[in-house]
């Protein structure tokens, strides 16, 4: 995986966007000229260079990453679908056994169906950036889960919030399944979802009241590459540099979706109110 970003072609393209002299860019991004020029020329790391031409881009109005989603999901093959990976620090290598134990599904490579997704997990980071993969997952052994019961209790057993359940056969049944498959694909649970599900791990809501306020993400899905074979399957495509502004604005977005989740879920404690099942009733 390429770990540079396309500097030189960015600034192509903002330049002719804006229909404005590269001479002109330079100054209103208040770099020095002889460290913007020296930066085009070796396809820069330096940092501050970076931000200041991105978040310019992004405060003229530029929304750069999410236009190259969108060119990039029109230029896939059949078969390859369009996936992506926030980084806090930058990616090193790519296995099936890099993240943490705690995580939604335990060990794999995780990426989200959207850019948008992607950046609200690393947008409280420095140096993180967004990589873009593309991969055909045609010839793996797939998992799927939705908005359910199962996708819920798969979550809390592994970031360890139901542990006292951990060795009932209804839970088992659901976990130990997973280790046959080499992609798992289920809906996004960032740590404000996460709260929702832990109100059912205590006890506090039913499984139907969870679900119904969780149903205000709007993360997408996430698809956790499990093995050496679906780990071959990803192919790098680019490293999107994350501006300051850029970080902001989705942390915007952050804290709205997080006020729908909450709004939600206190409609559905109402609507739902006798309905569906506690968890000690989902393991009597």
């Amino acid at each position: 995986m390429d770990n540079t970003y396309q500097f030189s072609k960015d600034v192509k393209f903002v330049t002719e966007s804006l229909d404005i002299p590269l001479e002109n860019l330079i100054k209103e991004t208040n770099v020095p000229m002889t460290s913007f020029y020296q930066a085009l020329k070796n396809n820069t790391t330096n940092k501050n260079v970076l931000e200041s031409f991105y978040a310019f881009a992004f405060k003229r109005g530029i929304r750069l990453n999410k236009a190259k989603e969108e060119i990039y999901k029109e230029s896939l093959s059949k078969n390859e679908i369009l996936l992506f990976h926030g980084s806090s620090k930058g990616l090193k290598e790519i296995c099936h056994t890099g993240s943490r134990k705690e995580c939604d599904f335990s060990n794999g490579f995780y990426c989200g169906e959207s850019y948008s997704s992607s950046l609200c997990f690393v947008e409280g980071d420095n140096d993180s950036s967004v990589y873009i993969f593309k991969s055909d997952i045609s010839n793996l052994k797939v998992l799927e889960f939705q908005s359910n019961l199962d996708w819920m209790l798969s979550i809390c057993f592994h970031r360890g919030t139901i542990d006292q359940y951990k060795d009932h056969p209804k839970l088992r049944e659901i976990i130990d399944k997973q280790k046959d498959y080499d992609l798992i694909i289920a809906p996004i649970a960032d740590n404000k979802m996460f709260r929702v599900m832990q109100e059912f791990g205590k006890g506090k809501i039913t499984d139907k009241q969870a679900v119904h306020a969780l149903s205000a993400s709007r993360l997408g899905k996430q698809y956790v590459f499990k093995t050496e074979k679906a780990i071959s399957s990803l192919k790098g495509i680019e490293k999107l540099y994350l501006s300051l502004p850029e970080k902001e604005s989705s942390k915007s977005n952050s804290i709205e979706r997080a006020l729908e989740i909450q709004t939600k879920l206190d409609l559905a404690k109402r609507e739902f109110r006798r309905k569906g099942l506690y968890i000690d009733e989902v393991f009597k």
